[in-house]
């Protein structure tokens, strides 16, 4: 037996992590050795996201990827593949900029 989906006309909305949890986690990835973050985000223009992820305990590049869903994959391939070279921060950021996606 199938189910109908129920229709409303309420909007479609996100939630955002408070930035509270962005830096328990950055502070997590601090104790663990990291000295600094490539943050990839769904685009601000459809979330909070964003704005939630810039406090944190070492240097942190917070990256709108202009995108959402398939499209934050470009950006996030390119800053792993630019880490996994023993890049700086600054790099792996600039190589998610420079993604399809955030350059769109």
């Amino acid at each position: 037996m199938r189910r109908r989906r129920r229709t409303t006309s309420a909007p479609v909305t996100t939630s955002r992590p408070s930035p509270a949890r962005f830096a328990a986690c950055y502070a997590s990835l601090a104790a663990a050795g990291a000295t600094g973050i490539a943050s990839i985000h769904l685009t601000r223009e459809m979330s909070g996201t964003l704005t939630a992820a810039m406090d944190a305990p070492v240097p942190v590049e917070v990256i709108d990827s202009r995108s959402i869903a398939m499209g934050l994959d470009y950006p996030v391939l390119a800053a792993a593949r630019a880490a996994a070279t023993g890049a700086p921060i600054e790099a792996v950021a600039a190589a998610a900029r420079r993604a399809p996606a955030c350059s769109a």
